[in-house]
């Protein structure tokens, strides 16, 4: 099973967290985040889950990816703060 930068409600960014981020213009990033409550669903469906087969794998993720730079920019934005980003 794999979760895919799940998040939740006392989870904070800190400053230090937009300090030496790594992006390149050239293969944009992005990651999926994933409330906690959707994944712990996602957790208990799996379970509960009557396998056809050996081996399937679920992806729990939420299916729509923020771009890294977009996320980075409303960080900036709400935490009046500068990223410093090395490409």
């Amino acid at each position: 099973m794999w979760v895919w930068d799940g998040y939740g409600d006392r989870n904070s960014v800190p400053t230090a967290a937009l300090q030496n981020l790594c992006c390149s213009d050239d293969h944009p990033m992005a990651r999926d985040f994933t409330y906690i409550d959707d994944v712990t669903s996602g957790v208990v469906a799996a379970m509960n889950y009557k396998p056809t087969r050996c081996g399937q794998v679920f992806n729990i993720a939420r299916g729509s990816p923020v771009v890294v730079r977009r996320m980075i920019a409303m960080l900036e934005a709400e935490l009046n703060v500068t990223a410093r980003i090395v490409i």
